[in-house]
């Protein structure tokens, strides 16, 4: 990356000289860059060489910055000890340590959704009691825009999610699946859930199934009342009939719906009602459910 970053700027005088031999020349960066994606590529899937951790409580955060606030306010007689090698490393050790400890002891037993209102549809990310288990429902559209790598991409790293356990397309249309590809190269996924019905939008589970085969992955389909999801207390059923397309989720005593296509027939009262339809002019981006 320095070598291309060097080669970048010999190369910048061109643009105002010879345009055309700028294009050429501008080549050699490009293939440093290249290579140095592939290497790091190649690097990044040793095991642990790479991993997300979640965002820092914010009781973190304001400690940070008081420390640092401490340190700049403190007169230059007291800072000398504070320069120290060895102090500045078991610092910066404790501070690791405790923010581990911190994130560990926090997994709150709870069931937490996350929604994520898109242009034309809706992500849900579901974390399990303990943090052990998750399921992705939905991975929003590619192009134009590429939902995956500006929203829901940040989102999981945000949370710390390395590996996705579940992945649930309520359909394969473009707006549901158009980010599949691009979270299988980005993360660990274990189980791919598809619409068993394949009459609607042949040519989109097409591409699905062969991108699914491509990446040797087995999706597996789900049906009418079927039992996606038993972990942790939380049960996830999908039901499938003239009402729409529905998971329901039960967790300790409490039920909720997940509507994955917008319906208008009558629900008994539920503890919560997530809609999966796109975003709304009164709804924020981001959209969460805690269950105790």
């Amino acid at each position: 990356m320095n070598l291309a970053t060097f080669l970048g700027f010999v190369i910048l005088p061109l643009f105002f000289l010879k345009p055309g031999w700028a294009v050429l020349a501008g080549q050699l960066p490009l293939a440093a860059v290249r290579i140095s994606l592939q290497i790091n590529g190649l690097l990044a899937r040793i095991p642990f060489a790479s991993f997300h951790v979640p965002s820092p409580p914010l009781l973190i955060v304001w400690a940070y910055y008081g420390a640092i606030l401490v340190f700049i306010l403190l007169p230059e007689d007291s800072k000398k000890w504070l320069r120290s090698a060895w102090v500045v490393s078991g610092l910066a050790v404790s501070a690791v340590v405790i923010t581990v400890y911190v994130l560990i002891f926090s997994r709150e037993p709870a069931l937490k959704i996350d929604v994520l209102h898109l242009k034309q549809g809706s992500v849900a990310f579901l974390e399990f009691p303990g943090r052990r288990h998750n399921l992705l429902i939905n991975t929003g559209k590619s192009r134009p825009g590429n939902e995956w790598d500006r929203i829901v991409k940040p989102f999981l790293i945000s949370r710390g999610v390395q590996t996705v356990d579940a992945v649930f397309l309520g359909s394969c249309l473009a707006k549901n699946s158009g980010g599949l590809e691009g979270l299988i190269n980005d993360s660990k996924c274990r189980k791919i859930y598809l619409p068993l019905n394949a009459a609607s939008n042949p040519a989109a589970r097409k591409r699905v199934l062969a991108l699914l085969k491509q990446r040797n992955l087995q999706p597996q389909f789900h049906g009418r009342g079927q039992i996606l999801e038993d972990y942790a207390g939380v049960m996830i059923q999908w039901r499938e009939g003239l009402d729409g397309d529905i998971l329901e989720v039960n967790y300790d005593g409490k039920q909720g719906l997940i509507l994955i296509k917008e319906i208008s027939a009558p629900f008994f009262p539920r503890d919560f009602v997530i809609r999966l339809t796109g975003r709304q002019s009164n709804k924020t981006l981001v959209e969460s459910f805690l269950l105790r």
